[in-house]
């Protein structure tokens, strides 16, 4: 496991740029030293197959996951337009669960219309932008986690590997002993494998808490397109399997409102987040 001193370095930064605003965020960008991210080759296994691209306009705009029937979990920012500072029009959103190319559906995958998009809060603002409170509920017309499954709450089992949402039960460990992994569809590269169409994993790198245990932070390679990514932990299935515990929003550090370049960063899924999931699951 790899040191927490690392998240003190300052890591290169690069800018994408995109006709979509939500995809061009400048808080996301995050590749730290060389670049260790896997290509997923077979996104119909879990938890690979609850990943989702989320698209704007038929184009990449961020990442989710199914943690129900009809319900995406992903950052409040990949939904929220930050030029009128409100949601997204649904109508121009789709989710594709387990996508796997550049001409989508590929590999089983569809296509699914928005209904509705619940933010963390009611007085969702722009400048909650890559904080605790950046996260969001999207719900579907149509049930595509009976299809593909989904994150489950702690009586989940339908999955060999077994996938849980964060509880006390399972987790936490103390600071400075969780490694997390995330995937999702990442769009940093002038290259096909690299802009939104393909799952990317980071794995095993370490973490920490930060912001009163209300953020995590970690080594995890991220780019523009991971925001909303699942973060999670292995786990025996008996302690919850994949745990997620975390919805990425950002790949930069801030003190005081700056870019520090000192690592990735999620919101935790505490005991408010956890309630604020169960609360709007469908």
């Amino acid at each position: 496991m790899q040191k927490n001193s690392l998240l003190e370095n300052v890591f290169h930064e690069t800018t994408l740029s995109s006709g979509h605003n939500n995809f061009q965020q400048e808080y996301e960008f995050e590749v730290i030293r060389q670049d260790t991210r896997l290509k997923i080759k077979d996104t119909l296994k879990a938890p690979f197959k609850y990943i989702c691209s989320i698209r704007f306009n038929n184009e990449a705009s961020g990442t989710g996951t199914l943690i129900g029937p009809k319900t995406v979990l992903t950052a409040g920012h990949v939904v929220w337009d930050k030029g009128s500072n409100k949601k997204t029009d649904t109508t121009k959103l789709t989710v594709v669960p387990a996508m796997n190319g550049d001409t989508f559906p590929k590999a089983g995958a569809g296509i699914y219309q928005v209904s509705s998009i619940i933010m963390s809060k009611a007085s969702f603002r722009s400048s909650d932008i890559g904080g605790p409170d950046d996260y969001a509920i999207i719900h579907l017309k149509e049930a595509a986690g009976n299809k593909f499954g989904f994150w489950g709450m702690s009586n989940w089992s339908k999955d060999k590997v077994r996938t849980t949402i964060h509880s006390n039960k399972f987790l936490p460990l103390p600071a400075g002993q969780i490694t997390v992994n995330i995937c999702g569809y990442p769009g940093d590269e002038d290259r096909k494998d690299r802009f939104g169409n393909h799952q990317w994993l980071a794995y095993n790198r370490s973490a920490k808490f930060s912001e009163n245990r209300k953020i995590l932070e970690y080594l995890n390679d991220t780019f523009a397109g991971h925001s909303g990514s699942p973060v999670w932990v292995r786990r025996h299935p008996s302690m919850g399997g994949r745990v997620m515990v975390g919805i990425h929003i950002s790949g930069i550090t801030r003190q005081n409102n700056k870019i520090t370049g000192k690592g990735n960063r999620a919101v935790y899924i505490n005991d408010d987040v956890r309630k604020f999931i169960a609360a709007n699951r469908m």
